[in-house]
């Protein structure tokens, strides 16, 4: 069995880690959470700041997936 680890994310991630984001608004649609306008996810400028601060995390396992 593999373990999950955190590390820091990486410049090539960001668009999975978009993509997930939007996967995360939708579950919480579906399950009745009130959204005040169009979701959409952090923009991949934003967040290739927060990776190159070292303030992106992600959750990964044994192959580093």
């Amino acid at each position: 069995m593999n373990g999950v680890t955190i590390r820091n994310a990486r410049a090539g991630e960001l668009n999975a880690l978009r993509a997930i984001e939007m996967d995360a608004v939708v579950a919480l649609i579906d399950a009745g959470v009130p959204f005040p306008s169009e979701p959409h996810p952090l923009s991949s400028e934003q967040l290739a700041t927060y990776c190159a601060d070292g303030l992106l995390m992600v959750a990964i396992d044994g192959d580093d997936t």
